[in-house]
C-alpha cells in the first residue's frame, strides 16, 4: 500500500513540476497564439486536484472527487505539501512562482526507455569547455536525482552555426543550421568536375605540385622490351630496346576561365636494325575565356616532332627527315537561348627537312562556321561548314599549280549525359578542288567522332575518329585518311588499372602505292605500389597492308617498366 502511495506521490508531483515549468512560458506563448482572452475559469481550477488525479492515475471523469486523493494533497508529506500550494495559487494568484521541484525533473531530452540525449557542439568552445549542455541519466540508488538546470537545458543559442551531433542512445543524427547556399556564378563545368572528384576518388591519383595558380602534373616512364619488327617496315629486324618517356600537364585553377596544357616527349633506342634513334615530342594547349553567361572564347594550339620512316626517305637512319606539324585556332561561341553559333578560324602548317626537288611544306587556312539547337540538356544537334585553302611553299609543280581549295559540310549530334556520356559524332562530305584544271578534283564521305563513355565507375572508354586529305608523294594528286582509335581503361583493383587499345586507318588514293590499311591492338596494365610509383605492362600487335609490293610488315613487341608520378 505504502508504495502505491509513493507512486501515486511521484505522478502528482511530476505533473505539477511540468505546468510549473510551463508556466513562465505562458505569457510569451499566449502572445505568440494571440490567445490573451483565455482564463482558467474558476471551476477548472476549483476541481485542479480532481484532473491531476485522474492524469496520474488514469481515473475516469466519474473519479474526479475521489477522497483519497483530497487527503493525500492535504498530508504532512512534505514531498507533496509543495504540490497542493502550488495548486492552490492558480485559484489566487496568477503570477506565483513555482516551489523548487524536490523530485526527478520533467526532461524533454529523455528518450522513451529513459535514457537521456545529450547535445553535443561540433567544436569546442574558445576556453575547452563545451557549447552544448547535457543530461545525465537519474540514480537509481535512492538519492537525489535533481542535480541538472532543465530550463539551461532548453534554452539552446539560436545564432549557433555549423553542424550539431544530437546523440540518443547509440544513434547520432545531424542538425546542420543556416545552411550554405549554392553559388550561381560557377561555371558548370566547374561544378560538374567537383561532383565528379566527390563521387569517386582515386586513391593513386597524382598530387601535383602548386605552381601559382595551376598545378602541374609530372610524370616519368622508363620501360625495356624486345620486337619482332624493330623499325615496322618490311625486312625489318627482331630485337631488343629501351623507351624513355615524360610527360607534363599544367592546368588553371581559376574560378573563372580555364587553361590546360599537355607535353610530352619520348627517345627510343634499338639494340639492332638500320634505325636506331626514335624521337618524338607532342604538346597541345587551350584556353577558354568566359566572357559572359552566354559567351565563350577557345584558343587551341598544337606541335607535334617525329622523324620519316627510312623508306618513305630513301635515305640512312641518320639522314632521316625531321617531320614538324603545328596549329592553331580560335573559336567564339555565343547562346541565344536553346540554339547555339560558333564560328572557328585556324591555320595549320606542315614542314619536313628532307631535300627534294619540290618542297613538301605547306600551310592550310580554315574558317568554319556552326550551328545547333538544344533539344534537351544532353542531347544538341548542329549543323557545320567550312572553306580551307591549302598553299604550299612552292606551289607550282613540273607542270602546273598544287594549290587547292578543300570545302566540307557535315551534320551531327552532340552527347551531355554528365559522366556517363560525354562528345559527339558527325558525318558529311568533302571536296579537294585543285587550282589547276588538269588535275582531278578529290572527293570522299567524312566520319568525326569523339565520345566518352563510362559504362560503370572505375571503367572509361573512349573512340575518336577523323577524316583528312593529305597531299601524295607526287606532289600533285591527294588521299582521303580515316582514322579511328578505340581505347579503354577500367580499375580492376584499388590498385590493379588495366588497359587496351584497337585502332585502324584507311588511305584511299588514285595510285595503288595510296591504296593501304594500318591496324594496331594492344593490351596493358599497371600495378600501383604506391601513389608515387606503379609497375606497368604491355602487348602491342601492329601491321600494315598495301596495294604497293613490299610494303606489307606486321610487328609484335612486349614492354616492361615503372612508372614515376607526382
Amino acid at each position: 500500500m505504502r508504495h502505491r502511495a509513493n507512486a501515486a506521490v511521484g505522478r502528482t508531483a511530476a505533473i505539477a513540476l511540468g505546468a510549473a515549468w510551463l508556466a513562465p512560458c505562458g505569457p510569451a506563448l499566449a502572445q505568440s497564439l494571440d490567445t490573451s482572452d483565455l482564463r482558467i475559469s474558476e471551476p477548472l481550477a476549483a476541481s485542479g486536484a480532481d484532473l491531476l488525479r485522474m492524469l496520474s492515475a488514469g481515473s475516469d471523469a466519474d473519479d474526479l472527487t475521489d477522497p483519497a486523493l483530497s487527503d493525500l494533497l492535504s498530508s504532512d508529506d512534505p514531498q507533496t505539501s509543495d504540490a497542493s500550494d502550488f495548486l492552490s495559487d492558480l485559484d489566487g494568484d496568477e503570477a506565483a512562482e513555482p516551489p523548487s521541484p524536490q523530485v526527478q525533473s520533467f526532461d524533454l531530452f529523455t528518450d522513451a526507455e529513459g535514457r537521456s540525449a545529450t547535445l553535443l557542439p561540433a567544436t569546442p568552445s574558445s576556453d575547452g569547455s563545451s557549447s552544448g549542455v547535457s543530461t545525465t541519466d537519474s540514480a537509481d540508488d535512492g538519492t537525489d536525482p535533481d542535480s541538472g538546470d532543465v530550463a539551461a537545458a532548453a534554452n539552446l543559442d539560436a545564432t549557433t552555426t555549423g553542424t550539431v551531433g544530437l546523440r540518443t542512445g547509440t544513434s547520432e543524427l545531424d542538425i546542420r543550421q543556416n545552411e550554405r547556399t549554392e553559388r550561381l556564378d560557377i561555371d558548370p563545368e566547374h561544378r560538374a568536375n567537383a561532383e565528379r572528384l566527390k563521387e569517386w576518388t582515386d586513391p593513386f591519383a597524382p598530387v601535383g605540385l602548386r605552381a601559382g595558380s595551376f598545378v602541374l602534373y609530372p610524370t616519368l616512364e622508363q620501360g625495356v622490351g624486345v620486337s619482332s619488327n624493330l623499325s615496322n617496315s618490311a625486312d625489318g629486324e627482331s630485337g631488343a630496346f629501351s623507351e624513355t618517356s615524360l610527360g607534363v600537364q599544367l592546368l588553371s585553377d581559376w574560378l573563372l576561365h580555364e587553361m590546360e596544357i599537355n607535353a610530352s616527349t619520348s627517345y627510343r633506342r634499338n639494340f639492332a636494325g638500320d634505325t636506331e634513334d626514335d624521337p618524338t615530342f607532342d604538346a597541345d594547349g587551350r584556353l577558354r575565356l568566359d566572357i559572359d553567361h552566354e559567351t565563350t572564347a577557345t584558343l587551341r594550339g598544337s606541335i607535334a616532332y617525329s622523324q620519316d620512316d627510312p623508306e618513305a626517305s630513301d635515305a640512312a637512319s641518320d639522314d632521316r627527315a625531321d617531320v614538324l606539324d603545328m596549329a592553331a585556332s580560335a573559336t567564339l561561341e555565343r547562346l541565344f537561348g536553346l540554339a547555339s553559333l560558333s564560328a572557328t578560324g585556324g591555320v595549320q602548317r606542315h614542314a619536313e627537312t628532307e631535300d627534294e626537288s619540290f618542297s613538301q611544306d605547306y600551310n592550310t587556312y580554315t574558317a568554319s562556321l556552326r550551328a545547333g539547337y538544344q533539344i534537351s540538356p544532353a542531347l544538341q544537334p548542329f549543323v557545320e561548314g567550312s572553306l580551307g585553302l591549302r598553299r604550299f611553299d612552292e606551289p607550282v609543280a613540273q607542270c602546273c599549280k598544287r594549290d587547292s581549295q578543300i570545302d566540307s559540310l557535315k551534320g551531327g549530334v552532340a552527347f551531355d549525359l554528365g559522366e556517363k556520356l560525354t562528345g559527339e559524332v558527325a558525318a558529311g562530305y568533302a571536296w579537294n578542288i585543285p587550282d589547276a584544271d588538269s588535275i582531278p578534283v578529290d572527293s570522299a564521305p567524312t566520319v568525326d567522332a569523339t565520345l566518352d563513355w563510362s559504362p560503370r565507375r572505375g571503367t572509361d572508354i573512349t573512340l575518336t575518329a577523323a577524316t583528312t586529305f593529305e597531299p601524295n608523294d607526287d606532289n600533285l594528286s591527294s588521299s582521303s585518311l580515316y582514322q579511328a582509335i578505340l581505347s579503354a581503361r577500367h580499375r580492376a583493383t584499388e590498385r590493379v588499372e588495366l588497359n587496351a587499345q584497337l585502332s585502324a586507318g584507311r588511305r584511299e588514293g588514285d595510285r595503288p602505292e595510296d591504296q593501304e590499311t594500318t591496324y594496331s591492338a594492344q593490351a596493358g596494365f599497371l600495378y600501383w605500389v604506391n601513389r608515387t610509383l606503379a609497375l606497368t605492362g604491355l602487348v602491342r600487335h601492329e601491321g600494315e597492308d598495301s596495294e604497293a609490293p613490299d610494303d606489307d610488315y606486321t610487328a609484335t613487341s612486349a614492354r616492361l617498366g615503372i612508372k614515376l608520378q607526382r
